[in-house]
């Protein structure tokens, strides 16, 4: 991926939450090929159709050139996957790459496992904000769940996180936690999705609903659940991996970047 432009041509334009939900669940537009795996299920829509992703769409109309950091933990960071190009954001940068080939969007991986949402934002500044990215993917509350931290001090951090990027025009889309096979710990990080979701409303941002979307595959038999987490309980595969990739795809609909601004 080349360099990437400069600040004039960053998105602003505010997302609602609610579309990434449906657009998520339904999809908007063929997943890219990958060379292993067949297609990641899409589960039904719970929401109607959602208005085209205005901010995604301009920087790529404006620019040809997008850049994304994937901030969070070790979903973000891909442990569990046996490269790191296994990992959600490389899968993610290598569909866009081929979808729109001749724009330029680049992910910078700035994942840590292990880290809670107040670790996460202690080094906003240094690992996302110097980047001067067009969109943030905040991948967040499942350490802080599985910790027993107080839900509202995490949305005080994720709320506080969220303002100082958009103040500066960078794009949120909140990811929350993954489902997990043990009822017990997935009753608390399901808590916290709900968390997620109501700071999601309260702050204008998108949330995609990796709960939600990884539930339905495992409740309907759509992915088994071995495939979905591995052996240890919490973390993603190789497999999820992808499937997750494909769906944050569908944020990005193929021939985007086609219409010039203005037109």
């Amino acid at each position: 991926m080349g360099a990437f432009h400069d600040r004039a041509t960053t998105m602003t334009s505010p997302f609602v939450h609610v579309l990434f939900v449906t657009m998520v669940l339904a999809g908007a537009g063929p997943a890219a090929t990958e060379p292993s795996g067949g297609p990641c299920p899409k589960p039904p829509a719970l929401l109607d159709p959602p208005p085209t992703a205005a901010a995604i769409v301009r920087a790529l109309r404006e620019a040809h050139r997008l850049r994304i950091v994937a901030l969070g933990s070790s979903s973000a960071e891909g442990t569990g996957a046996s490269r790191p190009e296994h990992a959600w954001p490389a899968r993610l940068e290598a569909i866009l790459d081929a979808r729109f080939p001749e724009d330029t969007v680049e992910i910078v991986n700035r994942g840590k496992g292990g880290e809670t949402a107040a670790e996460n934002l202690a080094r906003l500044e240094r690992d996302v904000i110097a980047l001067a990215p067009d969109l943030v993917i905040w991948q967040v509350g499942t350490n802080d769940a599985l910790q027993g931290l107080e839900p509202e001090e995490v949305a005080a951090r994720v709320r506080e996180g969220i303002r100082r990027l958009r103040a500066l025009g960078i794009e949120v889309i909140l990811m929350d936690p993954q489902w997990l096979p043990d009822p017990g710990r997935d009753a608390v990080v399901e808590r916290m999705s709900a968390v997620l979701a109501g700071v999601a409303i309260e702050e204008g941002v998108a949330i995609f609903p990796r709960h939600e979307l990884m539930e339905a595959w495992a409740e309907r038999g759509l992915v088994a659940p071995s495939e979905l987490v591995g052996p240890d309980g919490l973390h993603m595969t190789d497999e999820s991996y992808r499937c997750l990739a494909e769906r944050l795809a569908d944020l990005f609909p193929p021939g985007a970047s086609d219409v010039r601004a203005g037109e």
